[in-house]
């Protein structure tokens, strides 16, 4: 899945790629999402037709998306994010 998640988010470069890992009956799945952010470089925003899109399939496991221009470190926004969907943020 590793494999998956990262040639996605390279093909959304420059821009901040992102997606979801679900937990579908116990097997964790990679489902893509549109990045709608108005600045797509500095930032994402997961469409929510996408996240509840998800949701409907699976529970869901992690939130996952790129910095193209920075560390892997989270960001404020980011821990704010994870904090308030209380699930955890895989950086690449």
């Amino acid at each position: 899945m590793e494999e998956e998640i990262l040639q996605y988010l390279t093909s959304k470069w420059p821009e901040e790629g992102c997606g979801l890992i679900l937990n579908v009956r116990g097997k964790l799945r990679w489902r893509p999402c549109e990045n709608i952010a108005e600045n797509k470089v500095e930032t994402f925003v997961i469409d929510p037709k996408d996240y509840v899109a998800a949701s409907l399939i699976g529970d869901i496991y992690a939130v996952v998306h790129s910095h193209v221009q920075g560390s892997p470190e989270p960001s404020k926004a980011d821990k704010s994010g994870s904090d308030f969907l209380q699930v955890p943020y895989h950086i690449y």
